[in-house]
């Protein structure tokens, strides 16, 4: 696995490259961290530490309905091929309101090397509020072309209500200079819910990455505007070539 990360390093530290991601999970969060590497998984004996808040503005004009929710993750590279990591979720609720919902812990698997890379991962979310435990599963297969990388990825989460939720991402991811990464995404929601997904994001130092999102609701089902924050730290070897992240 490490060999074929190690084949990039042909490109230069100024070379772009077009990421193609096409997601589906429950929550529609992309791991910048992955992204920028172009993995599926961590590197062999990385950590890397993720928060995610999203803020929903269900409709701009009743601000009593907007909401807010926080992730914390803690993920670990076992191999190049195995992951774990543990994690805690708050409710989606206002803002004076917010409180653990679950925790979570799962793994991540590289099923298949060659000729692309595909992820296998399920997470088991126990529920801190003597609410219904939940369970997700996903599937990611990437492929990388040169300086161009192809994402699919397919998650489903059954939720409290035992219902299962799914969310599809679909459009390009630009990466520019050393550090940035740019690029818009349409996203289906379950419910009939469309979206247009803005990401900005990129490595700020060698262990530091931070990416930007504001979501604008294009159907009535979908919120009228979400904005999702992700910071993230690595510690570890990388597994990228020619980006200026080694």
């Amino acid at each position: 696995m490490r060999a074929n990360f190690q084949s990039l390093r042909r490109f230069p530290l100024t070379h772009t490259a077009l990421v193609l991601a096409c997601v589906l999970q429950a929550h529609a969060e992309l791991d910048i961290g992955r992204l920028a590497m172009g993995r599926t998984t961590y590197p062999a004996k990385s950590w890397a530490f993720d928060t995610f808040h999203d803020y929903t503005a269900a409709r701009l004009n009743d601000p009593t309905a907007d909401r807010m929710r926080s992730d914390f993750e803690l993920e670990r590279g076992e191999t190049d091929r195995f992951g774990w990591e543990v994690a805690l979720e708050t409710t989606r609720a206002n803002r004076d309101r917010l409180q653990l919902g679950h925790g979570a812990i799962g793994a991540r698997y590289l099923a298949i090397e060659q000729p692309l890379q595909v992820a296998l991962a399920a997470e088991y979310l126990p529920s801190l509020r003597k609410k219904p435990d939940e369970w997700e599963v996903e599937i990611e297969a990437l492929k990388n072309i040169g300086p161009f990388s192809g994402v699919l990825q397919y998650s489903g989460e059954v939720n409290e209500r035992r219902d299962l939720e799914s969310t599809l991402i679909l459009g390009p991811i630009y990466r520019f200079g050393l550090q940035g990464l740019a690029g818009p995404q349409w996203i289906y929601e379950g419910d009939g819910g469309h979206s247009l997904n803005l990401l900005v994001g990129g490595s700020i130092s060698r262990r530091l990455f931070i990416s930007f999102q504001p979501r604008i609701g294009l159907t009535r089902q979908a919120p009228d505007l979400k904005i999702l924050l992700e910071l993230h730290a690595f510690f570890g070897p990388y597994a990228l070539g020619g980006w200026g992240l080694q």
